[in-house]
């Protein structure tokens, strides 16, 4: 939860410098998901806590790494994850006045969680 408040605030500190200098067309944030990949200490420790193994070529080919959802994280905090993603700027179309409320509304929820 803290680490999603962090990210969420730093991105949002990115967006206000632009923002502010009405400039918000040259910047670009990609948000995703953190995805741990075979052969690494953290698939390893995925998969002590619930990920599911990826063992078909089928199950691969669906494998998106913008929307990969971890079973360790809840649905309604993945759900504002996604929700604060399509809200920025640059996603949406609104302007930094639209983004600030957007921004604070999706902080409230999160605050609202824990």
């Amino acid at each position: 939860m803290e680490e999603v408040k962090r990210t969420f605030k730093a991105i949002h500190s990115m967006i206000s410098i632009y923002g502010e200098q009405e400039r918000l067309e040259h910047i670009d944030i990609l948000l995703s998901f953190f995805t741990p990949y075979p052969r690494t200490r953290l698939y390893d420790t995925a998969i002590e806590h619930g990920l599911v193994r990826l063992t078909t070529l089928e199950e691969w080919g669906d494998f998106d790494q913008f929307d990969f959802k971890a079973p360790w994280m809840p649905r309604e905090l993945y759900d504002l994850v996604l929700e604060l993603r399509a809200g920025m700027p640059w996603n949406s179309g609104c302007g930094f006045n639209e983004w600030f409320q957007t921004y604070s509304r999706i902080m409230g929820k999160l605050e609202g969680m824990g």
